[in-house]
Parts: structure tokens; sequence; C-alpha cells
């Protein structure tokens, strides 16, 4: 989890490592789980290693190049 998107960011120290006990305490105290926070999507329906359009299913989008890295990730 990334400390950007979280909803307890303002009010955790900065000694706090993302992911800790701690850091799940500050998001469950300030309205927030590590569920909340969404996905990076990339932008655009292109894969952007390989160039390739992008297959969606359901709400996840994933390449559709056999030989891509991002075959098997959701962007």
């Amino acid at each position: 989890m990334d400390c950007y998107y979280c909803s307890a960011k303002n009010e955790c120290s900065e000694a706090v490592q993302p992911g800790s006990v701690v850091c799940l305490i500050n998001q469950l105290h300030h309205g927030g789980t590590k569920a909340n926070v969404q996905p990076i999507r990339q932008p655009g329906e292109f894969c952007q290693f390989c160039g390739q359009k992008l297959k969606t299913i359901g709400r996840q989008r994933f390449c559709a190049n056999p030989c891509c890295i991002n075959r098997f990730r959701d962007v």
C-alpha cells in the first residue's frame, strides 16, 4: 500500500511503515482500510508496455498480447 492514497496520511507519523500494524490502526481510527484504496489505473485502452489493446473482463483490464509481461496483471 502507498501512503499517497491513504485516508490517514495526514495523521500518521513519518516513522510508521506502510502496511505495518500501526499503519492499519491509524487507518481504522481515521475511517478507512486497505480495501478502500483503489489500485492505480493506467490511462487509456492500450497496454503501456507493448501497445496492444487491453481486454476488459468485468472491472479488470488485461493485455491481450501473449508475449507481454502485463498479460496476467490487472492494469
